[in-house]
């Protein structure tokens, strides 16, 4: 939903986020990105370890652990890793510019993890964030639903859909 046309970006985004790493490969950041732009096209393993290569160049790195856990939890390790470092980042970075990306990255470990609630907790922050981030109200709507609280979750759905018409759930 970033662009009418993703294939080209992603396409773009990739061949960028190479470029940068061959620029500098001791930037963390770089890494970051590129283990970002592999997971949209599917390339789990090369994300994993760029992901890996990215918190070992800087630990301390809140976005590199959390998108080192979003990269875990796309690619099927437990969810409570995930959670770990997220939890890490946030700890390391209270007031976070880019806060959203903590609850983006906790709403779908929450739901991975059974922890519903929290799930629905982190897809409200995230709404609250960034309202017209639909995946907020998905990972909210989601685990509501797994919460048995479907009016809730109808009513996220039609909120979500107040953001995006056509959002199919």
């Amino acid at each position: 939903g970033w662009t009418d046309a993703p294939q080209p970006t992603l396409d773009a985004a990739l061949a960028e986020a190479r470029r940068a790493v061959a620029l500098d490969p001791r930037d963390p950041s770089s890494h970051t990105d590129l283990a970002f732009a592999l997971t949209m096209v599917g390339e789990m393993d090369e994300a994993l370890d760029e992901v890996r290569r990215a918190t070992e160049l800087n630990p301390s790195d809140p976005m590199a652990l959390n998108f080192s856990a979003m990269v875990l939890t796309m690619a099927g390790h437990p969810p409570e890793e995930s959670i770990a470092l997220v939890q890490r980042a946030m700890r390391l970075s209270p007031h976070d510019p880019l806060e959203f990306f903590f609850y983006d990255a906790l709403g779908v470990a929450y739901f991975c993890a059974g922890r519903y609630a929290d799930g629905v907790a982190a897809g409200r922050r995230l709404m609250a964030l960034r309202p017209t981030y639909t995946l907020g109200y998905i990972y909210a709507a989601m685990s509501a639903a797994e919460l048995g609280h479907i009016d809730e979750a109808r009513d996220i759905v039609r909120q979500a859909r107040g953001v995006q018409p056509d959002l199919s759930f």
